[in-house]
């Protein structure tokens, strides 16, 4: 995140967005991060990119339903 608040990095690319979270908390202060900061997040495993000033209200659904399973799953283990 470092890299991200000095402005050097353009794009973050994670395999799922487990390996970025462990709450939904915690992925919407991530993604609240990257955006503040212009960066676009790229996640494989789910085929999304999420991009500062996109409004799509049915991406953000889908991205915090992903956190929510995130969650669960770190929570079961």
């Amino acid at each position: 995140m470092s890299d991200v608040e000095a402005g050097t990095l353009d794009a973050v690319v994670i395999h799922s967005i487990s390996l970025i979270c462990r709450s939904i908390r915690d992925l919407n202060q991530t993604a609240s991060r990257l955006a503040d900061a212009g960066v676009e997040l790229h996640i494989i495993s789910e085929g999304m990119v999420l991009r500062a000033g996109d409004d799509d209200p049915c991406q953000t659904a889908l991205f915090q339903l992903f956190g929510v399973f995130a969650e669960l799953v770190a929570n079961m283990a």
